[in-house]
This record gives structure tokens, sequence and C-alpha cells, in this order.
């Protein structure tokens, strides 16, 4: 039970925290909606006196209280076009705060933590379940209010009328309160339950449709259309649990309330034929018990929603929860001009403890090296990539960047010391220009014409009827995937780091643009410190040095020939 209050306590917390840069929007909303629930209750009593005033022929006093009605009128339309627009900014300003804070949060946190999420999983953290939070802090925390002033004044004012009214008019709040506890409880499971199929559902649509060419090729759209009805099948049935345990809780509440107010009306009925209450008093007497009863229907309905949002916070809390990447300030990581070498020191890794993929690696690559990295499918080589870049870190050894003056072990700000060009079609959607300055945006006119002709795009390029301004669809649509990988060349080329890492980036292209990018790598003016992942020979003919990285294990090629025997055999 402990550990449950420290759970919520903690929620709670989280959510003053988030909500703190728009506290006086929700200041000021609150207390105009306890103005307002005050005004309600004031108008019960408004209410009894014009009806006293009208049934006893005291016609000033009916133009009196009209009046002052239509004042409360005027003053409610006015303040609450005011509280509309503010709510609005409130609304508005918190969620982009919690989606801004989020999205940065899984910028910068470690890819090896993030990447075990869908993305679609995290679209719909960020998305759905902060728009849930948004509901609770802007709308339910002040209406938490409004009922709780709106049921105390009420029931205060009830009791000044009529003492046994009031207290039969609360009899029903423990079986509300009851009810709305156990049924909380199953919003909650199916709450989280529905979260899960709806990622699901969503990332089921979102690869389907990024993959529509191989569903089409391995003639797999009969079954991707059961699969979708499976799917729909289950959300039918969450929906109906849904609606039934809502149908449920509301039954229970409307015969409760409707059993109170017939047991009311009777006794105001009987007052009223005995001349121990007035028309008025009972006029104003049956909207007091509105007022109390819909605050009760109210705390009832609203208890399920509070549960609700803590599931949300829960989720988003677990997203919070990934580790920041380190980004120590390093002297080495905004250099320019910088020429370091890379030494592996013993270095280990594994994406799972009983399955190793790099055991005491160790190597130093030169300034200015080009270095070819062979080996089978699987055997770590992309992981040496991300260790290099990190993205993963090794859990044993080290991996430096030296200096004759320093040495530092990388980290994530030393990206800013690589350019990258990884395997597959990595494009976005906007102008070839767009996706060529990605990593450089200063670049000028004539870099940007360098770089692509040193990638052998620009022919390509200019041959389109808008050239670079010629818009690419997602993951590159538009182009071949040839194409693709020499802007994704030309991308690397125009950042102009110190060094330059290739994985299988030249897989798409035939032998003749092969061989004059792979010259255009060794040409470069800045001399790159280059490492080439690749299986192609004409690729190992411009290395300095060719590393082949198998069972583990790092070790030196003494020449071409002898590696393609190693891969022939």
């Amino acid at each position: 039970m402990l550990t449950t209050i420290q759970k919520t306590w903690a929620q709670i917390k989280w959510l003053a925290r988030h909500a703190k840069p728009v506290l006086g929007y929700l200041i000021f909303n609150t207390s105009v909606t306890a103005i307002f629930s005050c005004i309600g209750v004031y108008s019960a009593l408004l209410s009894k006196s014009l009806i006293d005033a009208a049934t006893t022929g005291d016609l000033p006093g009916v133009f009196k209280w009209l009046g002052l009605m239509a004042l409360i009128f005027v003053f409610r339309i006015t303040i609450s076009s005011i509280t509309s627009i503010t709510s609005t900014k409130c609304s508005t300003k918190l969620r982009n705060n919690i989606q801004k804070h989020f999205y940065e949060h899984i910028t910068y946190s470690e890819w090896l933590e993030h990447s075990k999420y869908h993305s679609v999983n995290l679209l719909t953290r960020i998305n759905s379940d902060v728009s849930v939070i948004i509901g609770l802090i802007t709308s339910t925390v002040s209406s938490l209010l409004s009922l709780t002033i709106t049921f105390v004044a009420s029931f205060i004012t009830l009791f000044f009328l009529d003492r046994t009214v009031a207290i039969l008019s609360i009899v029903i709040a423990p079986v509300l309160m009851l009810c709305s506890i156990v049924f909380g409880k199953k919003v909650k499971n199916l709450y989280m339950e529905v979260q899960d199929h709806n990622i699901k559902y969503n990332s089921f649509i979102q690869e389907s449709i990024q993959n529509i060419m191989i569903i089409k090729t391995f003639c797999k759209e009969k079954k991707n259309m059961q699969d979708l009805e499976s799917l729909q099948d289950t959300t039918m049935k969450l929906n109906l649990r849904s609606s039934i345990i809502g149908l449920i809780a509301g039954l229970f509440m409307t015969v409760s309330s409707y059993l109170t107010y017939f047991v009311v009306f009777s006794v105001g009925a009987y007052k009223i034929a005995v001349g121990l209450m007035s028309f008025g008093t009972m006029t104003a007497m049956l909207q007091l018990f509105n007022n109390i009863q819909s605050p009760l229907s109210g705390f009832a309905s609203i208890v399920p929603n509070i549960i609700k949002s803590l599931a949300s916070v829960e989720r988003l809390m677990e997203v919070e929860a990934l580790t920041l990447e380190d980004r120590t300030p390093k002297a080495l990581a905004h250099l320019p001009n910088l020429k370091p070498s890379i030494c592996f020191d013993q270095v280990s890794f594994s994406y799972q403890p009983e399955v190793p993929i790099l055991k005491q690696i160790s190597c130093c690559i030169e300034p200015g090296e080009i270095i070819g990295l062979v080996g089978p499918s699987g055997g770590g080589k992309t992981t040496l990539i991300r260790l290099l870049l990190s993205l993963a870190h090794p859990h044993e050894g080290h991996i430096t960047l030296n200096t004759s003056h320093q040495t530092e072990e990388i980290n994530a700000l030393h990206r800013h010391l690589i350019s990258y060009v990884p395997q597959g079609n990595t494009l976005f959607s906007g102008t070839i220009k767009d996706n060529l300055c990605y990593g450089n945006l200063l670049a000028t006119d004539e870099e940007i014409q360098q770089a692509s002709k040193r990638a052998c795009a620009w022919s390509f390029i200019t041959a389109l009827d808008k050239g670079l301004e010629t818009s690419l669809g997602e993951k590159g649509l538009g182009i071949s995937e040839g194409q693709a990988q020499r802007l994704a060349i030309a991308r690397a080329f125009l950042r102009q780091k110190p060094i330059l890492i290739l994985d299988e980036a030249t897989s798409a292209l035939d032998p003749e643009t092969e061989v004059k990018v792979l010259h255009a790598i060794k040409t470069l003016p800045h001399k790159p410190t280059c490492l080439i992942i690749t299986h192609r020979p004409s690729a190992l003919s411009i290395c300095d040095r060719v590393l082949r990285l198998e069972n583990q294990k790092l070790t030196t090629v003494d020449s071409i020939d002898k590696l393609m025997k190693i891969e022939s055999a």
C-alpha cells in the first residue's frame, strides 16, 4: 500500500512540475470557475426571491430580481468568452511544453534504449497520453474545485432552508464514491489495454503502408486484410467492454439519483400541502438539490478520469526514465581542422549478455588513413560503427580520439567530427537541396555543386525539371535507390568533417559510378580519416589498410587477393 501511495505522490508531483509554466492561467481560470459556482448557488436563492415576489404580487420586487438575473447573465457571457481564450492559450502552451520536453528527451536519450520502443509507441505517448494529461490539468482540476465549491455552498444553503432535505440529498454520496472507486480500477486496466492495442493497430497500419511494395510482391494483400480485421475485432471488443463498464456505472448513478430526487420532491410537495414551505422555497430547494447531485455524479465520473490520467503519467514517466547521452563538454569536439587518430583499446560489446558481438577489439586508425572493414554479415561491423558514433557504448575497454596534445574518450559530442553514410535509404521528405544541406545549413551553391559532382549526383539532379528544388517523397520517393545513395554520399561530403564513415554506401551503385565515387573519396580536399564497410573489392582498392571482423575478433588482412580467397571459401 505504501508503494502505491508513494507512486501516486510521485505522479502528482510530476503533474505539478509540468503545470508550473501555465500556473497563472490555471489560477485565473480556476478562480473564474469558483466564482461561477458561487453564482450558481446564489441563482437558486435569486429564483426563490423572484417567485415569492411574483406570487405575492410584488411588482417592483419582480423587476428588481429580473434585472439582477440579467446582469448575472451578461457577466457570465462576458467572462466565459475571456476564459475560453485563456483556456485555449493555456492548454496549447501546456501541450507544446510537454511535447517539446519529451521530444527533446527522446532526441537526447541513449539510442539503444529508445530504439527498443516502436516509433508508434513513442508517438502515441507524446500525442494521446499528453492529451489526456492536458485534460486533467486544464479541465479536470478546475472542475473538481468547481464541483467542490458548488457542493459545499449548496449543501450549507439547503441545510438552512430545510435540514431534512439537505441530509437526504447526500445519502447517495457513499454509493456513488464506492461505485467510482470500483469502476475506476477497471477503467485503468482497460485504458492501459486499449493504449497497447492502439499502438499495435497503428504500428500495423504504418508498417503496411511503408512496405506496400513488399506486400504486393509477396501477394500478401489478402493476409494483411485478415490481420486488419482481426485487429479491428479486438478494437470492437475493447470498446464494448468500455461501454458496458460505463453503462453499469451510469445505471447505478442514475437510479440512485432518481430515487433520491423522488424522495426529496415528495417531502417538498408534502410541506407545501401542509403550509410548511412556500412555492419559491420549493423551487430553490430543488435547484440546490440538483446543485448537490451534479457534483456527486461529477465526483464519481472524475475519479475514473483521474485514474486514467495517472496511468498516462506513468507511461510518460517511463519514457522520461530513458538515460540521457553523455554530453560532457569536450575540447576536441568542435575543432573544424582537427586531425585525430582513433584508437580502440580492448573493446568488448554485446547487445545481450550471453551473445557477445565484439571481444577485446584493439586497433588504431591514423589521421587521413582510409580503412576498409570487411567480414561476414552479422559479424559486428555496423556495431563497431555505432560504438564510434556513441550510439552504443563498450562494456569493456575504451574508444579514444588522440592528438599530439590531448586524448579524449568518445562521447556524443564527438559526432560533430563525423560525416556518416548509413545503410539503406535515409533521405527525408523535402527538396533535394534540403537533404543535401542537412549536415551543413550554411553550404554555398558552389559547395553543393562540388559535393554533388564528387558523388556523381549532379548530372541527374540537373536533369530533373526543378533541379535542386525537386521535392522528394518519404524515403526519397521519386528517385532510384542508386540516386538516393549518391545524394546521401554528397550530403556527407558537404558536411566536410575530419572523419568519414561509409556503411555499404556504394552497394546500389553500378561499377563505373562506384569507381568514380571511390576516387572522389580518396581525393577529398579536406583529407578525412575514412572507414568504409564494404564487400566489394573495388572499394577496398582505395584503402590503405583492410581490417576483417569475424568471430568477435578484428584482424588485419595482408592483401585483397588473400581476402577474396577467404570470402569465397
